[in-house]
């Protein structure tokens, strides 16, 4: 029987975005400043796709149409601003909370993709979200208040934004080589994260953990090309469903090598959201 590409390119994804995270936590618990440490292992990740493009696409970007250029551009707007949520959120909150919270996108993307490609929301989907937004809150709130913490609200905030622009790449990935949207991807973020930069005129760009700077870097740009190919095959539901094994590793991470804490009403959480994801796996949702 051959391998299931679908189920080895969301694997890989899964593994590469996990790891990012959990790298991504320890420069910034060394005291790495968010915003720089994004750009700068943003300019590796652009670096190491325009490389391999260069080197075993170059003739893939000729078939890049004008009309495609807009979505390029907005998908990448998109994904600027998630990064920017994105890495405030996981400075704020912990890499637990992050991993699971950031999966709120699957509520986002099944909305996206009804919306845009008439993918269903049946009843079993409806119970999902509802589950799953249980998860959320005890996770969140420790079931003690009802408005999450700041850095969760950046963690939401960030899946809305990843979610938009995931809903956008299924659709270029039709028309352009998904190698290459991952690169104009990254790139795009890279420009809007540069211009954001020039706005709030940060001083402290000073380069901290550039190991885990190109660590980084190479994990992002391995997570865009895999989320990229795994578009290309599977649909944004089951994509979205199935990523739910980053919490798992970033759990075991985070208690491991982190020394996070989660309480026993979040642990309640987390298990419901990952109850979530084996329900989608075992109905093929």
């Amino acid at each position: 029987m051959k391998p299931d590409r679908k189920f080895i390119y969301v694997s890989l994804f899964t593994l590469s975005w996990a790891l990012a995270i959990f790298f991504r936590k320890l420069a910034l618990n060394l005291g790495a400043h968010p915003v720089a440490f994004l750009m700068q292992s943003g300019l590796v990740s652009v670096s190491i796709l325009t490389t391999y493009i260069a080197l075993l696409k170059r003739k893939q970007l000729k078939k890049i149409k004008k009309h495609t250029l807009k979505g390029l551009g907005f998908m990448g707007m998109l994904v600027g601003f998630a990064w920017i949520a994105d890495t405030w959120g996981l400075k704020l909150t912990t890499s637990i909370n992050y991993s699971f919270i950031i999966k709120s996108g699957f509520v986002f993307s099944i909305i996206f993709a009804y919306i845009f490609f008439g993918e269903k929301i049946t009843k079993h989907k409806m119970y999902l979200i509802i589950l799953f937004l249980v998860g959320v809150y005890f996770l969140t709130t420790g079931g003690t208040s009802i408005i999450p913490k700041a850095g969760d609200l950046l963690v939401i905030l960030a899946a809305l934004f990843y979610s938009g622009s995931t809903i956008m790449q299924k659709n270029l990935v039709k028309q352009l080589d998904s190698d290459i949207v991952a690169w104009i991807r990254t790139s795009s973020a890279v420009f809007v994260l540069g211009i954001f930069l020039s706005f709030i005129h940060l001083q402290n760009f000073a380069i901290v953990e550039p190991v885990y700077i190109v660590i980084v870097g190479a994990l992002l740009a391995l997570t865009t090309i895999y989320l990229n190919k795994a578009l290309t095959v599977s649909s944004v539901t089951y994509l979205t469903m199935m990523t739910m094994t980053v919490p798992v590793l970033n759990v075991l991470l985070g208690t491991l090598v982190l020394h996070e804490s989660i309480t026993s009403i979040q642990l309640v959480g987390g298990v419901i959201i990952l109850l979530s994801a084996g329900v989608v796996q075992f109905l093929k949702i």
